[in-house]
């Protein structure tokens, strides 16, 4: 005699699978029938006002990948450093982050995807290029927690364990 316990699968948000496939539109549904539910998308660019200052988020490519994968399980890792003014780790830089993840939060947000559902992806693999690159992502890192401790960033890559540290 046997028992059968009940047994359900685990839902897709319980594992992750990113095939680091550049994605073109075609290629959405094929990744979403293979498991993938991790995408890289970059981050949307930054429009100003006449006088320099950030007055929103150019979506538009963003929200061409959003409406794809509506309706998904996914986890969105986005692409880059903003181009914001001033140099990553300075105050000015910081206050314009600010801005910049607020919009970009609450654009999100309407759309469908909350903060546990994407993460900053600011430079890949870091420590591949030295610690120059690792100052950078850390101080990014530092500046992204002061602007909103909420926002997730990916690190990816391997390194010697004085840098894994920094990072």
């Amino acid at each position: 005699d046997y028992t059968v316990l009940p047994f359900a699968m685990a839902p897709a948000s319980a594992m992750r699978l990113c095939a680091w496939a550049n994605a073109k539109d075609g290629d959405y549904a094929d990744l979403l029938a293979h498991g993938n539910n991790v995408f890289i998308t970059p981050l949307p660019p930054v429009k100003r006002n006449a006088d320099g200052t950030l007055a929103t988020l150019e979506v538009t490519a963003l929200d061409g990948v959003l409406d794809t994968l509506s309706g998904h399980d996914v986890m969105l890792l986005l692409q880059g450093l903003p181009a914001l003014q001033g140099e990553v780790g300075t105050d000015q830089y910081g206050a314009e982050l600010g801005k910049y993840l607020a919009a970009l939060a609450r654009h999100l947000a309407d759309k469908g995807i909350d903060a546990q559902h994407f993460a900053l992806y600011p430079i890949d693999e870091p420590a591949v290029n030295g610690w120059n690159t690792a100052n950078t992502f850390v101080a990014f890192g530092k500046a992204v927690r002061a602007a909103n401790p909420g926002v997730l960033i990916y690190q990816d890559g391997s390194c010697e364990l004085p840098m894994a540290q920094a990072m």
